[in-house]
């Protein structure tokens, strides 16, 4: 753990917090029930964050692996592919059946799935050491930083 690590992230939660405070007060707290509120909204977004985890991590173990070896694998490659071509497209029906606020809601998350596994299928079909860390984890950490950028960027000038 580098020494300016965790002011790296005591700014980032800092950061966090804050937006989540404004967002509560946009809607308002129940009077009388402050500290439930915000615990349960603290839950719930913590529960989600896991969640979006396990997801991304579910997608590229296989990656992570491959790149350890310093193999190729097409099988999975092609398997990364379809993921992102195929299924995530079809995952969005089922999705539109809800109307149109899930689709605007998760097309989002769907676009990120269909990426990482785009970015993972590269990774898995390149011969060499490291290919994950410099195909998946480099491209996607300036993707979340990007977004980050655009949402404070959005939150405080827009």
């Amino acid at each position: 753990l580098h020494p300016w690590r965790p002011a790296i992230i005591f700014g980032f939660g800092l950061l966090h917090g804050l937006g989540f405070a404004s967002v509560l007060t946009a809607y308002g707290l129940p009077d009388g029930a402050v500290l439930p509120a915000l615990l349960g909204f603290n839950v719930g977004v913590e529960l989600g964050q896991l969640l979006c985890i396990a997801v991304a991590f579910i997608i590229v173990v296989s990656a992570i692996r491959l790149s350890e070896d310093g193999k190729t694998n097409k099988t999975a490659a092609w398997v990364y592919m379809a993921i992102a071509v195929l299924v995530v497209p079809l995952a969005i029906i089922p999705v539109s059946a809800m109307g149109p606020d899930a689709v605007e809601a998760y097309l989002p998350l769907m676009f990120m799935v269909a990426a990482l596994s785009g970015l993972c299928a590269a990774s898995c079909a390149v011969e060499r050491f490291e290919t994950y860390r410099h195909m998946v984890a480099m491209p996607a950490s300036i993707g979340i930083a990007l977004i980050g950028a655009y949402w404070v960027v959005e939150r405080v000038f827009l």
